[in-house]
């Protein structure tokens, strides 16, 4: 049963806001598919451990804060009340899975703004499917999944929003509090040289302090790699498309097998590898990746907290995220930066219904508000 009242409340919220009506109509085609306009109705119509969808888009993964924050909302407000809060969640710049860019509609928005105040002027079908894109992201069939939604909801919609304005008090006006900053890092001590340690960096800078000055040995089973200086980008956005066009999911077994497979680390290898025409070993990790990038002359220019990241990065920088020695597995993540500031990635944590895989492209100063949950992050770029 679909909640009339529930759905003009709504749509009145929003348009108070400063919602543009054919956003609002698109959001609600997709509300009224996800849980009839209930703010309280979970996934299945019970509660059930894990990452089970709740309210009205159906928050799913219990990393979000803003999942969080509806359940622990609803638990002591009425429904009316949670509508209205839930509104406050999804009308901001960012709420949790909001996505800027998506190649299935080609639209760039400016913030989740740019989509409720219709940015690119867009009827009510096209509402639809770019709320569903960039928002709830399905992984295949998008415009024909909006297009059943429309169909089924937009004659709901017009038949019970009055458009008036008409607001009941009570309820909603919480602003999420913002990421408190992580407490900084204990600073290590600085250990002293000794008089021979000194003496012995002497003799190096100096080579007549010690005779002839002799070369390190090379390992002939590990020679010194001498990469080049500078990237191809377009070769990076082909791989990039090629994965897109096959629909990479994320997997760690079959990492290696492209361009169907992969998971961060072996993508972010290949972005680097194919960027700068290197052969292709994605055996790294979010741990061993800090040495290989150092190897091929990247520098760590930024290393703290993810509050502190900085809003840009130069074409080739490799992001990585959890600390070092303790990023293995779901501790850490890793992103590439392409030109124009922008970001490629393979996600395991998607946002509800998105593809578990290649994921979509993001400024590198939006990139913190998608990836909130570790917050150590290093930012190494190519010199």
């Amino acid at each position: 049963m679909a909640y009339a009242n529930l759905c003009n409340l709504i749509a009145n919220t929003l348009l108070a806001k400063g919602a543009n009506k054919n956003a609002i109509i698109g959001v609600l085609c997709n509300m009224g598919a996800e849980s009839n306009y209930d703010p309280h109705v979970w996934q299945g119509g019970y509660y059930q451990p894990g990452d089970w969808g709740f309210g009205l888009v159906q928050w799913t993964l219990t990393v979000y804060e803003d999942r969080s924050k509806v359940i622990a909302y609803a638990q002591n407000h009425t429904r009316e009340e949670s509508c209205k809060y839930q509104c406050d969640i999804l009308y901001r710049e960012y709420p949790d899975s909001w996505q800027d860019y998506h190649p299935a509609t080609g639209r760039d928005y400016n913030t989740c703004l740019g989509f409720w105040q219709n940015q690119y002027g867009l009827d009510p079908l096209h509402c639809t499917f770019d709320w569903l894109m960039h928002f709830e992201r399905p992984k295949y069939n998008g415009f024909a999944i909006a297009q059943k939604r429309y169909n089924d909801w937009a004659n709901f919609i017009n038949a019970n929003v009055k458009w008036d304005g008409n607001i009941p008090g009570g309820g909603g006006e919480v602003v999420p509090p913002v990421d408190p900053k992580p407490d900084p890092e204990p600073e290590t001590p600085i250990r002293k040289l000794t008089l021979q340690e000194c003496m012995a960096f002497i003799d190096k800078a100096k080579p007549q302090h010690n005779g002839t000055q002799q070369p390190d040995p090379i390992d002939p089973d590990n020679p010194p790699v001498t990469p080049p200086s500078s990237g191809n980008m377009q070769a990076v956005w082909d791989m990039y498309q090629q994965a897109v066009n096959a629909g990479l999911s994320y997997s760690w077994e079959q990492r290696n097998n492209f361009p169907y497979y992969g998971d961060c680390s072996s993508f972010v290898s290949r972005c680097v590898q194919t960027w700068l025409g290197l052969p292709i070993n994605t055996g790294y990790t979010t741990e061993t990746l800090h040495a290989y990038l150092k190897s091929l002359g990247y520098v760590c220019t930024y290393e703290g907290s993810r509050s502190g990241f900085p809003s840009s990065a130069p074409e080739g920088s490799v992001i990585l995220m959890g600390k070092l020695g303790q990023s293995a597995g779901a501790g850490g993540h890793t992103v590439f930066v392409c030109d124009n500031n922008k970001t490629i990635e393979v996600s395991a944590s998607a946002p509800p219904n998105q593809n578990y895989g290649i994921s979509g492209i993001y400024d590198v100063a939006r990139l913190k508000n998608w990836h909130t949950s570790i917050n150590y992050w290093y930012l190494y770029e190519k010199r």
